[in-house]
C-alpha cells in the first residue's frame, strides 16, 4: 500500500512526533496504541505538523484510557447475519467493504468494533457481498446503501465495481459513500480518479438508476488545504454531489463562529453541510465530548447568525438510532449525567424489519409507544490537552 505509516506502539510514536503531553503508565499506553493503532498519509502527518485542531483528532491522548462511557454506540442494531452488512432503519443499510482508514480518528464510533485495524477487516470479504446484494435485492423497503467502513475509498476500484452490482437493484435510489479521503489523502483525487463516478452520475436512461453521493467528514476550516480544495471542486465540478458530516469536538471545533466559517466555505465549494454530530459517550472518548447544553447552545447561536443553508442538523448518535434533540426527539428526564431521550422509533418499526428483534433491556417504552432510551451526557469540564506537535526530522 502507499507509504502510509502504521504505529502501532508508543515508542514508534515518538519517533515521528515530538509529545507535549507526560503519559502517566507507559506500558498500558503503548499496549493501548497496539489496540487501537494510528496510520497517516503524507500529506497528513504535515497537516498534522501545522495545525493543533488535525493534531488532536489523530494523535492519542493518554486521556483515551479512561473507561467511562460504552464500548460500543450502537447496541440496537437489527441482525442481518451477514458480515459487514448492518441495519438500524426500515429503508436504508450500512455496506462495510473493510475496517482500513487512510487514517484513523481517535473518536471515532467503530473504535471498538471487533476488528485488526492493524491489517485486517470487518469479516466481510467479497464472498460475503453476494450475500449482502441478495439480502438487499430481496427487500424493496431498502431505498439506500452507504457504503462506509473503514474508508471504501482506499480501494476505489472495488467500490465502482459493487456499485455496479448495487445498481442492478431496481427498488434502490440512492447510494452514497462515507470517506476522508479529502482530508487524508486529497492528492488520490485526479481527473483518472473522479471519471468512473461522473460516468455513474451522467444519467440517460428511464428508469433513472441509484445516484451516487459521496460524504466527506470535515472537522475544521484548517482541513481545507489548497490540496483538500482542489480535490473537492473536482468532485462537484464533475456531477459528483458531496454533502459532508461534522463531529462536535471539545476544544477542536466547539465554537459557533469557527462552524459558520467552515460550513459557509463548504457552500461555496458546492457542498451541502449536512450534520453535526454530537461526539458519541465512547470509552476514551470523554475529552472530545461538549455537554448536550452546549451542543444545542451552539446550535442556537448558529441559527440566530448564519443563513438555513449552512446550518446543518445537529444529531445525536442512541444506542438505537440517530435522533436530532428539538425536531424528532426530546428529553423527558435526567438522573444525575443520564439524560432519557424519547425518540421517533418504536418496537413495531424494528419488528416489521426483523419479528425477532426484541426491545433493548435500557429502554422504556412512552404511553405512545416510542422508546425512550438513556443517553450519557459528558461529564467531564476541564480543557482538552493543548497537544502541540512538531515533527521529528
Amino acid at each position: 500500500m502507499k507509504n502510509y505509516q502504521l504505529i502501532n506502539s508508543l515508542e514508534k510514536l515518538e519517533s515521528l512526533f515530538d509529545l507535549s503531553y507526560k503519559i502517566p503508565n507507559r506500558e498500558e499506553f503503548s499496549k493501548y496504541i497496539f489496540q487501537h493503532p494510528l496510520r497517516f498519509t503524507p500529506y497528513l502527518v504535515e497537516q498534522i505538523k501545522c495545525s493543533p485542531a488535525v493534531a488532536k483528532q489523530y494523535i492519542p491522548d493518554p486521556k483515551e484510557l479512561d473507561k467511562q462511557g460504552l464500548e460500543k454506540t450502537f447496541t440496537g442494531i437489527i441482525g442481518t447475519g451477514i458480515p459487514g452488512l448492518e441495519r438500524m432503519y426500515l429503508d436504508r443499510v450500512i455496506l462495510m467493504p473493510s475496517s482500513q482508514c487512510f487514517a484513523y480518528c481517535r473518536f471515532c464510533f467503530r473504535k471498538n468494533y471487533s476488528h485488526d485495524a492493524n491489517n485486517g477487516d470487518y469479516g466481510s470479504p467479497q464472498n460475503n457481498f453476494k450475500k449482502a446484494l441478495e439480502y438487499i435485492g430481496n427487500d424493496s423497503r431498502i431505498k439506500e446503501v452507504l457504503i462506509t467502513g473503514g474508508d471504501p475509498l482506499m480501494f476505489p476500484g472495488k467500490v465502482i465495481e459493487l456499485i455496479l452490482k448495487l445498481r442492478t437493484i431496481a427498488h434502490l435510489t440512492g447510494i452514497r459513500i462515507g470517506t476522508r479521503i479529502f482530508t487524508s489523502d486529497p492528492e488520490l483525487i485526479n481527473e483518472d480518479w473522479i471519471r468512473p463516478f461522473t460516468v455513474l452520475n451522467t444519467i440517460s436512461t428511464l428508469p433513472i438508476p441509484a445516484p451516487v453521493s459521496i460524504s466527506p467528514h470535515i472537522n475544521h476550516p484548517d482541513e481545507l488545504t489548497p490540496q483538500s480544495i482542489r480535490a473537492l471542486l473536482l468532485c462537484t465540478q464533475n456531477r459528483i454531489p458531496l454533502y459532508n458530516q461534522t463531529v462536535l469536538l471539545k476544544g477542536i471545533n466547539d465554537d459557533p463562529e469557527l462552524l459558520i466559517q467552515l460550513f459557509r466555505q463548504l457552500r461555496q465549494l458546492g457542498i451541502e453541510p449536512y450534520r453535526v454530530y454530537h461526539a458519541d459517550p465512547l470509552q476514551g472518548s470523554e475529552h472530545f465530548r461538549t455537554s448536550l447544553k452546549e451542543f444545542m447552545t451552539i446550535k442556537r447561536e448558529m441559527r440566530a447568525k448564519a443563513s438555513g443553508r449552512i446550518v446543518p442538523s445537529f444529531i445525536m448518535d442512541t444506542r438505537i438510532g440517530k435522533v436530532e434533540l428539538g425536531a424528532d426527539a426530546e428529553i423527558i428526564k435526567r438522573e444525575g449525567n443520564t439524560v432519557w431521550i424519547k425518540t421517533p422509533y418504536t418496537r413495531e418499526i424494528y419488528q416489521a424489519v426483523n419479528p425477532e428483534w426484541k426491545l433493548p433491556e435500557f429502554c422504556q417504552l412512552s404511553d405512545n409507544g416510542q422508546i425512550i432510551v438513556p443517553y450519557e451526557d459528558a461529564t467531564k469540564k476541564e480543557d482538552f490537552s493543548r497537544i502541540k506537535i512538531s515533527l521529528i526530522t
